[in-house]
């Protein structure tokens, strides 16, 4: 983050940590990144995972296909 030029920060950003994020102990980064771009950090607390079953949603095509009607 030292390397970063923030020129105009936005007003405020949702952010949507996922149910790896903290197990991969990234939560705490992406946050401190979320402030540093964003005068208000939103962080909805109903949100806690993507769905996506982690990598494993980009593998299996019945994965993915399962979801749609």
């Amino acid at each position: 983050m030292q390397n970063l030029t923030v020129k105009e920060k936005l007003s405020k950003i949702k952010l949507h940590v996922t149910c790896i994020t903290p197990r991969m102990g990234l939560a705490d980064s992406l946050l401190q990144l979320a402030h540093q771009l964003a005068e208000e950090v939103v962080i909805p607390p109903e949100i806690t995972c993507c769905e996506f079953a982690g990598d494993k949603g980009f593998s299996p095509p019945e994965l993915n296909a399962s979801v749609f009607f």
